[in-house]
């Protein structure tokens, strides 16, 4: 009889990142899209930036990403017709907790079920304009003081010119 031994799988082999600037998800089609695409990457943490979304609940989380995704979301509202950010996770390998929001940001500690190891994320939609672009690496650089060392930094930002 032939007996083999396998390590059980590790947060990493249960880690499949969607990040998807999404330009606005007022749109039922936008919506189903983002939905079909989360699913056929078999997406277990996401990080979806220009929402335009002044507000979230369970039941947008559900019908944009599925069940799944409902007990482990945050979001940061958008400013008007600006922004707006959601980080999510499958509650199937992933808790999220201790969300922190700031302008530009959404953070948040990522938690792996099997094992309880945990690591940080920061969700990031960046500014127009010089001046708000300075503001926004400003905010990085807070924010990276406090993530620790196993930090994951997600998003879109618009390059600084020259």
């Amino acid at each position: 009889m032939m007996t083999t031994t396998s390590t059980p799988p590790s947060a990493c082999d249960s880690t499949h990142l969607f990040c998807w600037n999404v330009r606005g998800l007022n749109n039922p089609a936008r919506c189903t899209t983002v939905r079909a695409f989360a699913n056929e990457a078999n997406a277990s943490i996401i990080c979806l930036q220009e929402t335009k979304l002044l507000h979230v609940d369970h039941f947008t989380i559900s019908g944009l990403l599925g069940p799944d995704f409902i007990d482990d979301f945050g979001f940061l509202p958008a400013d008007g017709t600006r922004g707006g950010i959601i980080l999510a996770a499958s509650c199937r390998f992933f808790s999220l907790s201790d969300f922190t929001t700031l302008t530009n940001t959404i953070s948040a500690k990522v938690t792996w079920r099997a094992d309880g190891s945990s690591w940080q994320v920061t969700g990031v939609y960046g500014p127009q304009g010089v001046a708000n672009k300075l503001v926004f690496i400003q905010e990085l650089k807070d924010v990276a003081v406090t993530q620790g060392d196993r930090w994951l930094l997600r998003g879109q930002q618009e390059q600084l010119p020259a």
